[in-house]
């Protein structure tokens, strides 16, 4: 019981980038294009923090600014294969977070030790962990697999920072006659107590409601794509109040968030009404 207790204080949340795109191709050489670096809470959908990604500049260097214990400290971050930096890796853990990446092109001498090393029978599997996940649904099929080990954890030691299980997640979809196959590699300093090949399988699957929550809603829903505003920090006040929007919206239990803004321009009396009537409560 204590040891649940312990997992469910662990928050995961999401970073990932995005770029205002009515900012592109109109901003003069001193005013330009927007792009902005985001901390996104998985179940509570709040953006805890938000930072520009200045010109000459990358999302790397910009990730630095969310390395303080207020926004690491007790919370998985995931985050996608650009961040897999030593860097990173060390300041997640000295602030008491945890990491979850993956490992792609960017880091080819450790993506080639993680291939190799799943591919090799010669290593114990017994002792790994495994997990496999199947969805059916108009007429597709999708398998994730997940494999997890310790046993790479003294390999990387000394230059990864506390890497306490290494994984290979397996993503076959089936439509039809069509197969696609996909395999992924990561890295986490989560111990296998805290975090078994499920929930590490389930991690990885929800750091995109970043992408399906956040932004496609913020683009689609509420148009911030085709904003043009681009005077000063304009672009990063309106995509806090538009993630602000998603979130009070969610709170308020609207489903259709596109449906009810239309409604509610018409009616503010009736957003207002809705509001205080939920605070009353």
């Amino acid at each position: 019981m204590k040891q649940q207790q312990e997992e469910e204080k662990l928050l995961h949340t999401a970073m990932d980038g995005k770029v205002l795109r009515g900012t592109l191709g109109h901003a003069q050489e001193e005013q330009p294009s927007v792009y902005l670096l985001s901390l996104y809470e998985c179940e509570s959908g709040i953006v805890i923090a938000q930072e520009a990604v200045k010109s000459k500049e990358n999302e790397i260097t910009a990730a630095g600014a969310f390395l303080h214990p207020l926004l690491v400290k007790g919370r998985i971050i995931s985050t996608d294969a650009i961040h897999t930096q030593k860097k990173w890796c060390a300041g997640v853990h000295a602030y008491g977070g945890y990491y979850l990446l993956t490992v792609k092109e960017n880091q080819p001498t450790m993506r080639q030790d993680l291939e190799d090393f799943f591919a090799d029978e010669g290593f114990n599997a017994s002792e790994w962990g495994y997990h496999k996940k199947v969805n059916k649904g108009h007429g597709r099929q999708e398998v994730r697999e997940i494999w997890t080990s310790e046993q790479m954890n003294a390999w990387f030691e000394k230059e990864w920072s506390h890497i306490a299980q290494v994984f290979q997640i397996r993503r076959r979809v089936t439509k039809g006659e069509e197969e696609r196959e996909e395999i992924v590699y990561g890295v986490t300093n989560l111990p296998r107590k805290r975090a078994g090949a499920k929930r590490i399988l389930d991690l990885n699957q929800k750091h995109w409601c970043i992408e399906n929550c956040l932004h496609y809603r913020r683009d689609v829903t509420l148009g911030e794509d085709a904003c043009q505003v681009r005077i000063r920090n304009a672009p990063q006040a309106l995509a806090v109040l538009n993630g602000g929007i998603l979130v009070l919206m969610d709170w308020l239990g609207v489903s259709n968030v596109a449906k009810h803004m239309r409604h509610f321009c018409a009616h503010p009396q009736e957003a207002i009404e809705l509001l205080l009537d939920k605070l009353s409560r």
